[in-house]
């Protein structure tokens, strides 16, 4: 049996080779599971967006039964984000929908038509005056709520960070199992050479 760091290295070889289009024992199995490893785990959607620690329940509930998948990602929302800042673009279970419905996308007009001239003349002004307003609920409707605003999503942006290189670590040293963008920098790719200015100077 496979210890979790040759699992790891075996399953790491297998996804970045086929990406590099080098040969490989077998095809690998990449895949977002897109909450079906938390469903299969056993949990409703409401708890898998707003508490992280069933992430890795989940992950090694999924790895077990599944150990042929090479490369998983899963879990991408943390509703407590969402929240900090009153984020208008989703409804989430749990707080705007039932405990087992899946996200939704709000439709809204968050840019109108007349607005391109100042997008292009004057970035922040249509940012901080009329984009943000519009995406975060938290934002706009007085100085100091916005400037709370950006406080509490700084700190929850450093909690999901937080939440999410744990169970990356928990998915290569306990599990064995590279994350998804595991192959990220893998593409057989390369960019172009930038050309050399030309010398200045007059020329015949």
């Amino acid at each position: 049996m496979h210890g979790a760091e040759e699992l790891y290295r075996e399953r790491l070889a297998r996804y970045q080779g086929a990406i590099r289009l080098q040969p490989i024992d077998r095809v690998p199995i990449a895949c977002g599971s897109n909450y079906f490893a938390e469903i299969y785990a056993g949990h409703d959607k409401q708890q898998f967006v707003y508490d992280a620690t069933q992430w890795a329940v989940a992950d090694e509930v999924f790895v077990r039964d599944f150990p042929a998948v090479d490369a998983h990602r899963s879990g991408r929302f943390w509703g407590p984000l969402h929240d900090a800042v009153g984020f208008s673009f989703y409804k989430l279970p749990g707080r705007d929908l039932a405990p087992d419905v899946q996200y939704q996308f709000v439709e809204a007009e968050r840019m109108r038509a007349d607005e391109y001239e100042l997008l292009i003349h004057d970035r922040a002004a249509f940012l901080f005056e009329r984009f943000l307003p519009r995406a975060l609920g938290e934002f706009g409707a007085s100085r100091a709520r916005s400037y709370m605003a950006f406080l509490k999503g700084g700190i929850a942006w450093m909690q999901a960070a937080a939440h999410t290189k744990a169970r990356v670590e928990h998915l290569e040293r306990q599990l064995g199992m590279p994350p998804g963008h595991a192959g990220r920098h893998a593409g057989a790719f390369r960019l172009p050479r930038r050309r050399s200015a030309r010398p200045r100077g007059d020329h015949a």
